[in-house]
C-alpha cells in the first residue's frame, strides 16, 4: 500500500474514532479568529504537559486522559492516539488529542491531509455539519481551522495542525451561545506543540 493511502486512510480513521471518543465523553461560530497568545482570561487555568512532551496548553482543571493504539490498514503499523479533555464550569470542553504516525508526513500533501482528516471528523456521526473551515498555518506549521455542529446543539470548534509524524487535534465543544469566545481563542492560543523527533 503507498504512503498516500496509508496516511490518508489512518487520518481518517484516527480522527473518526477521536470524535467517537469525544462524543461520548462530552468533552470541541464561524471563523476561527487569531489573536494574540493573552491569557488574562485563563487565569487559574493549569499548564499541562503530557509526559510525551508533545505539546502544552492551558486547561480549566487537570485534563482527563485515554489512550489508544490504531492499526492501520494492510499494515502492521499502528497510530498512537493520545486525548487530554477538561470541563469548565460552564460545561464547555477543552481538548487536545495527538495522533503519532509511525513515518513523517508528506508536506507537500499536508493540504490534502488536513482534508480527508476533517472529512472523517464531519462523517463520524449522522447530522454533524460543517459550518466553517479554512486551510491555514497555525504556531508556524500546515494547519485548517473548523466549526463542526450536531444534531444536540453542540458545537466542536477548533483547529487541526500537522507537524513532522504528528496530527494535533485541538477544539472546544460547547453548546451553540455558551462560550465566550475570548476564552475560545485563548485556549487556542495557549496550545503549542513541542515535538521533537528525538523524543518518540
Amino acid at each position: 500500500m503507498n504512503h498516500k493511502k496509508l496516511y490518508l486512510i489512518g487520518v481518517g480513521g484516527g480522527i473518526v474514532l477521536a470524535m467517537i471518543i469525544i462524543l461520548i465523553m462530552r468533552t470541541s461560530a464561524p471563523q476561527v479568529p487569531t489573536l494574540p497568545g493573552d491569557t488574562a482570561q485563563l487565569s487559574g487555568w493549569q499548564v499541562i504537559v503530557p509526559e510525551n512532551q508533545l505539546f502544552h496548553a492551558r486547561f480549566p482543571t487537570v485534563p482527563e486522559y485515554a489512550r489508544a493504539e490504531l492499526a492501520l490498514p494492510d499494515s502492521d503499523m499502528t497510530i498512537l492516539q493520545e486525548v487530554y479533555s477538561s470541563t469548565d464550569e460552564e460545561d464547555n470542553s477543552f481538548m487536545v488529542a495527538t495522533f503519532v504516525y509511525p513515518a513523517p508526513f508528506d508536506q507537500d500533501r499536508s493540504n490534502e491531509l488536513l482534508l480527508a482528516a476533517l472529512e472523517g471528523m464531519v462523517g463520524v456521526a449522522e447530522g454533524n455539519e460543517l459550518l466553517a473551515s479554512e486551510l491555514t498555518e497555525f504556531k508556524g506549521h500546515p494547519s485548517l481551522s473548523f466549526v463542526i455542529t450536531d444534531q444536540t446543539g453542540y458545537v466542536y470548534q477548533g483547529a487541526l495542525l500537522i507537524r513532522d509524524r504528528i496530527l494535533y487535534q485541538t477544539f472546544v465543544s460547547y453548546l451553540a451561545g455558551n462560550l465566550d469566545e475570548g476564552v475560545y481563542v485563548q485556549f487556542l492560543n495557549s496550545f503549542e506543540p513541542t515535538f521533537e523527533p528525538a523524543v518518540i
